[in-house]
């Protein structure tokens, strides 16, 4: 039989290989201390084009002390892009709670009430995201839904699993 010799990298969409499928996880703790302010995640992002269409589920290990601190998350994607996204939170000693957004950035806000008694918990995250003209990216984001000087923290080994373009 013959032989396929690829002599570059095949590429779909942004130059994402794999075809558009991309799975990412935290390479170390990431913490929020003493601060309600939405921050960049500083693992869990990927790049988006022009007109493209994705999707992707996040699971996020956070803590330690949700009763005390709570947490907020967010997505940010370009300008002029249609976004939906829905969290739901879990943790220990507390119920389920969940919450949605189409709006870039706006926070998905677990409180100490929603999460009372909790401890440790996981935050699933399912986005889908229709990008407009401009190429940008898609990122995580979280805070502390009451500052305090216990941290939150994503921990290491969160992970983004199959961002992936729809066609």
């Amino acid at each position: 039989g013959a032989n396929i010799v690829l002599a570059g990298t095949l590429v779909w969409g942004t130059g994402i290989t794999n075809f558009g499928t991309i799975t990412k996880r935290k390479t170390a703790d990431e913490s929020v201390t003493s601060s309600t302010v939405l921050q960049d995640d500083e693992h869990l992002w990927f790049p988006i084009g022009a007109n493209e269409e994705w999707v992707a589920d996040f699971d996020l290990d956070a803590g330690a002390a949700l009763g005390t601190t709570g947490i907020k998350i967010a997505v940010t994607v370009p300008s002029g892009a249609t976004l939906n996204a829905i969290a739901s939170a879990s943790a220990e000693m507390s119920t389920s709670e969940a919450h949605r957004t189409a709006t870039s950035g706006t926070a998905l806000d677990f409180t100490t009430a929603d999460l009372p008694g909790g401890t440790n918990g996981l935050i699933r995250l399912s986005v889908w995201v229709l990008n407009g003209a401009t190429p940008g990216n898609v990122t995580l984001q979280f805070a502390q839904s009451t500052s305090s000087a216990t941290a939150v923290t994503l921990r290491k080994g969160s992970h983004m699993t199959g961002a992936t373009r729809v066609v």
